[in-house]
């Protein structure tokens, strides 16, 4: 098996690990801040939303510094906001 194996998704990960014995490599992965990882939740259902032009570029360069996407930003301010509305 290479040193270094490099995935491009998730899912290929996955793919690998359900397909491969990887019993011998596990002992030699290192442990990584968990915030490296992003966990995509199936959602329930879609909304669509219109933004005007300078809005959605001020969203565009907001997620970037929050090395996130437009869509996770919005969606985790609103849940935020909503639980902040709830209680």
């Amino acid at each position: 098996m290479p040193k270094s194996i490099k995935f491009g998704t998730q899912k290929e990960w996955a793919d690998f690990v359900d397909t491969h014995d990887t019993s011998s490599i596990w002992e030699k992965m290192e442990v990584v801040d968990n915030k490296q990882f992003h966990v995509k939740r199936r959602l329930k259902a879609e909304i669509r939303l219109t933004l005007n032009k300078r809005a959605l570029e001020q969203l565009k360069t907001l997620a970037k510094l929050k090395k996130m996407s437009p869509k996770e930003l919005l969606r985790q301010h609103i849940l935020d906001w909503l639980s902040h509305e709830t209680t």
